[in-house]
C-alpha cells in the first residue's frame, strides 16, 4: 500500500515515539545551532509524511523539556522557510492532518496574508539619526560596537542592515524584541528574525513575533505551539491578531487538555 493509502490508519505509537527520540537525538548531536534546520528537514524528508504529521501532533501536545522546545523552534524555522521541505511533502502532511482532524498541525502549513500590512514602496521605516547615511554606511555601522547606535539601527527596514545587527555580538535580546514588536513593520523584516537560528529560540522574541499583526501568519502559526498556557489563552482572545492564530491557540489549548487527561 502506498503512503497516501496508508495515511488513514496512521503510524503506530512506537513508530512516532521512535521518530521523536531520533529527532531529539540528532539535533542534540550537533552543538552548532545553525545546522539544526538542515538536520530537521532531512529527518522529515527521510520518513513518511504520516510519521512526520503524527510527530508534529505529538510535539504540539508535549513540549515540556528544554530539549523539546529547542528542537521545535528549529521545526518552526523549517516550516517558515519554504525551500527546506518539498511542496509535495508539505501538501501530504497537511492532507493527513486534515484527515486525522489534527487541526493545529494542518494550520501550521497555512500561509495567509498578515492581519495588517504596509506597502513597501511607501514604507520609510522609523526616523533615524542615521537616515542620511548611505546603505553601505548603515551596514558598516551595524557591525560596530556602539550599543546606542545598534538600538537605533535595529529599526532600520533594510534587510542587509538588519542582518548585520542580528549578527553583531553586542546586540541584546531586548533589542531584537524591540524589532519583533515594532508596529508598523515589514513582514520581510519580521520573517528575517523568525528564521534567525540564534534569536528565534528566545521566548520573548517568539511571543513578540506571534502577536505582531504585521508578522506573516506562517510565523505565528509555526511558533504558537511554544507558547505557555497563559500566553495561549491570551492569544485566543487577542482581537489584534489574525483569526487563524486565534483558532490555532484554541486547538492547541484543547490538545493540551486532552493530553493532560490521558497522562
Amino acid at each position: 500500500m502506498s503512503e497516501a493509502g496508508s495515511a488513514s490508519e496512521g503510524p503506530s505509537a512506537e513508530e512516532v515515539a521512535s521518530a521523536h527520540r531520533r529527532l531529539l537525538k540528532r539535533v542534540a548531536a550537533f552543538p552548532e545551532i545553525t545546522s539544526h534546520a538542515r538536520i530537521v528537514a532531512q529527518e522529515f524528508r527521510s520518513q513518511s509524511p504520516a510519521i512526520t504529521e503524527a510527530l508534529l501532533h505529538r510535539l504540539h501536545g508535549q513540549l515540556s523539556s528544554a530539549e523539546e522546545k529547542l528542537t521545535y523552534a528549529t521545526v518552526a524555522r523549517v516550516l517558515i522557510a519554504g525551500g527546506l521541505l518539498p511542496y509535495e511533502l508539505r501538501q501530504n502532511v497537511y492532507r493527513i492532518a486534515r484527515e486525522q482532524d489534527h487541526m493545529s498541525v494542518a494550520l501550521s502549513f497555512l500561509d495567509l496574508p498578515p492581519r495588517r500590512e504596509v506597502q513597501k514602496r511607501n514604507w520609510q521605516g522609523a526616523p533615524l539619526p542615521e537616515g542620511d547615511m548611505t546603505l553601505g554606511e548603515r551596514k558598516s555601522k551595524a557591525r560596530m560596537q556602539n550599543p546606542d547606535a545598534l538600538k537605533r539601527l535595529a529599526l532600520d527596514a533594510h534587510p542587509e542592515v538588519l542582518k548585520n545587527v542580528l549578527q553583531n555580538p553586542r546586540t541584546r535580546e531586548n533589542d531584537v524584541v524591540l524589532i519583533a514588536a515594532a508596529r508598523p513593520a515589514l513582514a520581510s523584516v519580521l520573517e528575517q528574525i523568525a528564521v534567525h537560528p540564534i534569536w528565534s529560540v528566545q521566548y520573548a522574541v517568539q511571543r513578540a513575533l506571534i502577536v505582531n499583526p504585521f508578522s506573516p501568519t506562517r510565523v505565528g502559526l509555526a511558533y504558537a505551539p511554544l507558547l505557555t498556557q497563559q500566553d495561549l489563552n491570551a492569544l485566543r482572545r487577542d482581537p489584534a491578531v489574525h483569526p487563524v492564530l486565534q483558532d490555532m491557540a484554541a486547538h492547541l489549548c484543547a490538545l493540551r487538555v486532552l493530553r493532560k487527561e490521558k497522562s
